[in-house]
């Protein structure tokens, strides 16, 4: 859970960064949060994560390790993108 948590506020932090230097939001409903109010959309996106992980260690499903792969993906993604942008 904790992987899955860090990996998400990651995520978010390079997101923050991607956008500050003109890069766009993949995912479309944040992408639209972003643009329209930045505080809103970071509430959100952090409330989801915890009640993700929440919701899937109280019922003890196995998404964690898929999860957490993809949002290790996702944060290779966005980091790759911050380095091709300022270099």
């Amino acid at each position: 859970m904790l992987l899955f948590i860090t990996l998400n506020i990651f995520d978010l932090i390079l997101t923050l960064i991607g956008l500050q230097l003109g890069l766009l939001e993949g995912n479309i409903i944040y992408q639209f949060l972003f643009s329209s109010n930045l505080v809103v959309a970071i509430v959100i996106k952090l409330s989801l994560t915890f009640i993700i992980a929440l919701l899937v260690q109280r019922f003890k499903i196995k998404l964690f390790k898929p999860l957490n792969i993809a949002f290790a993906i996702i944060v290779a993604w966005n980091l790759g993108g911050i380095l091709c942008q300022t270099f």
